[in-house]
């Protein structure tokens, strides 16, 4: 019950601070994805090296606010990739969300069919964002993104140092 009303209402926001992860530096694990737009698979190897990923789910009203940012994150970002990773396991009811929420903001938007991705990666909530360079994860950050967080912690991994 707790999960479905964590899959439901999302997480407000969680400082990225706060958030303990092991995961820093891990490459992304293979995964199986459908594409939305193709229905093909998609292994995590075939995916781009370098990208955001926007775990989100059609019953997860804080992930429709969420676009807000991802727009922001777009802007500063274009040459990045986007894209939306949908936690539900209904194909039909994720391509109607984005369609009708979501439409243009993820450069691709992928299907997961099983627990096994975010159990390994310590995805606990909703929307959650995955920032991947090099296949390796350098960033996570659970409920909605919030300026401070685009700007403080986002932003500069993506800046020559």
């Amino acid at each position: 019950m707790a999960f479905a009303m964590i899959m439901y209402n999302g997480f407000e926001y969680v400082d990225p601070k706060n958030i303990i992860t092991s995961n820093k530096g891990k490459l992304l694990p293979e995964y199986e994805f459908t594409d939305m737009e193709t229905k093909y698979k998609v292994p995590t190897s075939e995916l781009p090296k370098t990208a955001i990923y926007y775990i989100f789910s059609p019953t997860c009203k804080y992930c429709i606010k969420q676009h807000y940012y991802i727009e922001k994150l777009r802007e500063k970002l274009p040459d990045i990739n986007h894209i939306g990773i949908s936690w539900y396991k209904n194909d039909e009811a994720s391509e109607r969300w984005v369609n009708q929420h979501a439409k243009g903001l993820f450069d691709q938007v992928l299907f997961m069919h099983s627990e096994e991705l975010p159990y390994s990666l310590d995805i606990y909530g909703i929307p959650h964002t995955l920032i991947v360079i090099n296949r390796q994860i350098e960033f996570q950050s659970v409920g909605l993104l919030q300026n401070a967080t685009i700007n403080n912690h986002i932003i500069p991994l993506f800046q020559p140092k």
